[in-house]
């Protein structure tokens, strides 16, 4: 049988294997269960002590009057797995390890430790909260197994809290509750040798009470199962119904012009002579790109060429970048040219993705050539909304720019956060055709004059 959360949280029988008045971590556990309300029965286990806490004690977890359906151990990570194995011959359902030194620290005692009690975890029938955690919570239950006087006697509430990081538990749910937030369960994980990530969403999405569910994540285990898990929990992604037609080259331009992402004035060319006469047309001064299957980084080979203010400066320019590709790559094929017109603002890289691991999503960031210096991102998975793009605007440096670092102007930031938006569904209709799709430099204008997708570049989902 499947071993799941709901081993611990429904267990009637708590053991607490450690009991000692040295520590306040049993004598905490204990008394916030008593003062909760715990209307289950609790066996205290310490071999050196027959009585603790105005109770009986009990010398090993095969002394128990009935079986424990939870153990909480409470000792140090030697004495663990003899424990655990005790109490799986006499009938117990589940357990949390607190100690440390399983695969944690990076010494070599505790990573071989970790390895072995894993695969003797694979052994059991026994469902295991750790090890290294601070013990759980289940509101509902009164069932208050973490050492912090203030963590017990909560409301509870539709928020659930899985954190891989003890002490975070307790600041998380003081914070919240503070503020009106309560919880239907905050768990600590601990290393997740057994139960994971996967193992607590699945059972929270289950559970009728939780409707939030908060992950704080330093690894994931198992991707597969964790996103299969998360699935669940959030609504499953539109179908991809574009035109597989609009992929690709001016196809794709105009399809993301419809979209809301228009590009400068642009024409594509053939040569530097056709460059000049269009720059003309389009009015000076211009930008000018190389268009090659070699260049899909067009900086980085001296592809671009910007306030360009005459045809000659344009047929110059088209010439020089000809000549330094071809020095870089003697078999590269020019297809041509773009000239665009000249737009300025703040430089923005906005990509979206098919991520092997966790699907389709969208990064935000510093663009033009400050993507390579200064790995100033925000991602999130797709589909997001325009507060998801605000809360990352948040998290970039560069946003400083877009509202006038300095004295400088403001930039048009509703536009910015629509043209996002529009990028993201725009590649959630395309996927099929598109792995990928990355505008950057996408510039920001100031305020009410939008913005311009400058340089798109399209890769082709294979097959």
């Amino acid at each position: 049988m499947a071993r799941t959360p709901a081993d611990i949280f429904n267990a009637r029988t708590v053991a607490i294997v450690g009991a000692t008045d040295r520590s306040h971590w049993p004598r905490n556990i204990y008394a916030n269960m008593k003062e909760s309300g715990y209307d289950g029965k609790i066996f205290p286990v310490n071999p050196k002590r027959d009585e603790i806490w105005g109770v009986e004690c009990y010398p090993d977890l095969a002394s128990l009057p009935e079986p424990a359906d939870l153990a909480l151990l409470i000792v140090p990570a030697p004495a663990v797995e003899p424990a655990l194995r005790l109490g799986a011959e006499n009938g117990l359902k589940s357990a949390i390890v607190y100690a440390a030194g399983f695969g944690d620290g990076g010494k070599p005692d505790s990573i071989e430790r970790g390895a072995k009690f894993k695969t003797f975890l694979a052994t059991l029938d026994v469902a295991v909260i750790g090890p290294n955690c601070m013990g759980s919570v289940g509101v509902r239950q009164r069932l208050y197994l973490y050492p912090h006087t203030h963590v017990a006697r909560l409301t509870p509430g539709p928020v659930a809290l899985v954190t891989q990081s003890g002490g975070t538990l307790s600041y998380i749910v003081k914070s919240f509750t503070e503020r009106g937030l309560n919880f239907s369960y905050a768990i600590s994980s601990g290393n997740e040798l057994d139960l994971d990530l996967a193992d607590y969403v699945n059972f929270l999405v289950d559970d009728e009470a939780t409707r939030q569910i908060i992950l704080f994540i330093e690894g994931i285990r198992d991707p597969a199962a964790f996103m299969a898990a998360a699935g669940r929990a959030v609504p499953a992604l539109p179908a991809a119904g574009g035109k597989k037609s609009d992929c690709a080259g001016a196809a794709l331009e105009a399809a993301l012009g419809r979209a809301g992402l228009a590009a400068p004035a642009t024409a594509r060319t053939v040569d530097g002579a056709q460059a000049a006469e269009a720059a003309a047309g389009i009015g000076f001064p211009v930008a000018l790109k190389i268009v090659s299957p070699q260049a899909s980084h067009k900086t980085e080979v001296g592809g671009v060429a910007l306030g360009l203010d005459d045809e000659a400066a344009v047929e110059a320019a088209a010439a020089a970048m000809a000549q330094r590709l071809k020095a870089a790559d003697p078999k590269a094929r020019i297809e041509g040219y773009l000239v665009q017109e000249m737009v300025s603002g703040v430089e923005i890289l906005a990509g979206a993705r098919d991520d092997a691991l966790y699907g389709p999503m969208i990064v935000l960031g510093a663009g033009g050539v400050m993507v390579e210096l200064v790995r100033d991102v925000a991602i999130r998975l797709l589909p997001v909304t325009r507060g998801d793009v605000r809360a990352m605007l948040e998290e970039l440096s560069v946003s400083e720019l877009l509202h006038g670092f300095r004295g400088g102007a403001a930039c048009d930031v509703p536009a910015l956060v629509d043209a996002v938006v529009a990028l993201g569904d725009f590649y959630l209709d395309h996927r099929d055709g598109l792995a990928d799709l990355e505008i950057n430099p996408l510039m920001v204008g100031p305020k009410g004059q939008g913005v311009r997708a400058v340089d798109i570049r399209a890769v082709a989902r294979a097959g």
